[in-house]
């Protein structure tokens, strides 16, 4: 009896590079090349996707593709399709903080300063990796400042309404042992 051969992987590499046809060399008329190479690379890619590989289903079929521009371009399609997570992630965040503190200026106010550490915790991270990319590290980074904020907002919030218990005339300093 014999078997039959079944390929379980199958790997193929196509290189696409500047210059295009009619242009010197990569960096003759480069915003000309790029266009015309992100518009081939989109074309390409799109044909490629699991749903319309020539107009036929191909289940398991999985198309990896880098270099520049294509790379770039799907880097950009996976953070605007992530940012709906990231939208309803601060959404349920300001509900459960509104839920917390029962104070709409309160959550408002937490949740502003803690927006307003993106840009701050972006620009260090920059300096501190030197890179001049945004890697998919960085997608990670608002998550974390959004849990460590609203953390912080509502152990202050805690320890405010301790406080208050404890002594009204001393309540931020109260507040402030509290919390360290």
């Amino acid at each position: 009896e014999r078997l039959a051969a079944v390929a379980v992987a199958l790997r193929s590499g196509f290189e696409f590079a500047l210059p295009l046809r009619g242009y010197a060399t990569g960096d003759d008329r480069r915003g000309e090349q790029d266009a015309k190479y992100r518009a081939f690379g989109a074309q390409f890619t799109t044909m490629l996707k699991e749903d319309n590989l020539f107009g036929i289903k191909s289940p398991g079929l999985r198309v990896l593709h880098a270099g520049g521009g294509i790379t770039e371009d799907e880097a950009a399609a996976l953070v605007l399709g992530d940012l709906k997570f990231a939208t309803a992630s601060f959404a349920l965040v300001f509900l459960c903080m509104l839920g917390y503190t029962r104070s709409l200026w309160t959550t408002v106010n937490g949740l502003g300063g803690i927006v307003l550490s993106f840009p701050a915790g972006f620009f260090f991270f920059r300096i501190a990796s030197d890179s001049p990319f945004v890697s998919f590290l960085n997608m990670l980074v608002p998550f974390v400042l959004l849990g460590i904020g609203c953390d912080d907002a509502m152990v202050i919030c805690d320890a405010f309404s301790a406080a208050t218990h404890e002594a009204a005339a001393a309540t931020a300093a109260a507040a402030a042992a509290r919390v360290g």
